[in-house]
């Protein structure tokens, strides 16, 4: 009896501490996987994946930030985002605000359905798991630095947020950010004063005036945001850095090898077949070869 006792204790302390973790999983996640691709690309997209284990998503809200433009930027010169087959292709509403102005940094906003008729709400993205939100636009440049690394990242940047069909926030603490200002009179008259300047706490100061904005910022324990990174990826002999082997790489490597004071230099002077640190006419014939001769293609750069 009291062995039954036991095991019916340690089964009811399972189940609770089962209950107790579940209530504390990760609901949302919003991420951008880690990818590599080539230089010199004009039309790329790049994926954003959502999971929503528990709530149905009416609308929410990201930035997105490359930390290396000179690399990878966002382009919406064309025809912008792609949500054909995504989870967002019944939205109404998706708008990419352009912050810095460089494409560099863009905040995405994303509502389901306007106006909203609450009960009647159309497009919203129901509880899923490992779904495309929708396809950002992105360039890569073709003539990287090679003094500097060939990867950039990319930071989910505040704000933030999500919410349900019923407009509720989801995953969001309110914070209080507490603003302290110190000010000093300069000209009395009598016992008031007639004039102000703004001091710092460490100088003699005449009033104090505290102000406090509430702020949402994310749960961590229910919300998760994952940043990713982008590699460049620089083909061997690739020299004009569009991600292709053509005969544009022949001429200009002939034109580096030949005629180097007079043309303009190619984006990328890297070719070796051989690797023995030097662009020769081995080189050169191998590329040849490999052009019009059925040859291998250039070997992969260590």
């Amino acid at each position: 009896m009291f062995k039954k006792l036991l095991i019916l204790c340690f089964i009811f302390t399972l189940l609770v501490n089962i209950a107790a973790a579940n209530s504390e999983q990760i609901e949302i996640v919003l991420q951008f996987p880690d990818t590599t691709v080539p230089t010199g690309v004009t039309d790329g997209y790049l994926s954003v994946y959502l999971d929503n284990f528990v709530d149905e998503i009416f609308g929410f809200q990201f930035v997105l930030i490359s930390d290396r433009p000179d690399l990878f930027k966002f382009n919406f010169d064309g025809d912008g985002y792609d949500v054909t087959g995504t989870l967002l292709e019944e939205f109404e509403y998706i708008d990419a605000i352009d912050v810095e102005g460089d494409q560099s940094r863009y905040w995405f906003r994303c509502i389901a359905d306007l106006p909203q008729i609450i009960g009647n709400v159309s497009g919203i993205v129901p509880p899923q798991q490992g779904g495309v939100a929708l396809r950002i636009p992105f360039t890569t440049t073709n003539a990287p630095d090679t003094s500097l690394p060939y990867y950039c990242d990319l930071q989910i940047w505040y704000p933030t947020d999500f919410s349900d069909p019923l407009g509720n926030s989801i995953g969001a603490i309110p914070d209080t950010l507490v603003d302290t200002v110190y000010y000093a009179c300069t000209e009395w008259i009598v016992d008031s004063c007639a004039n102000w300047i703004e001091v710092t706490e460490n100088d003699d100061y005449d009033a104090i005036l505290i102000d406090s904005t509430v702020i949402g910022r994310l749960d961590s324990t229910i919300i998760q945001v994952i940043d990713g990174s982008v590699f460049l990826e620089i083909k061997n002999c690739d020299l004009d850095g569009s991600g292709f082997w053509e005969v544009t790489d022949l001429i200009c490597l002939v034109d580096f090898m030949f005629n180097s004071e007079t043309s303009e230099p190619c984006p990328l002077i890297i070719c070796e077949t051989d690797f023995d640190n030097f662009i020769t006419i081995g080189d050169l014939v191998y590329l040849v070869n490999f052009m019009f001769g059925g040859g291998p293609p250039p070997p992969n750069l260590p």
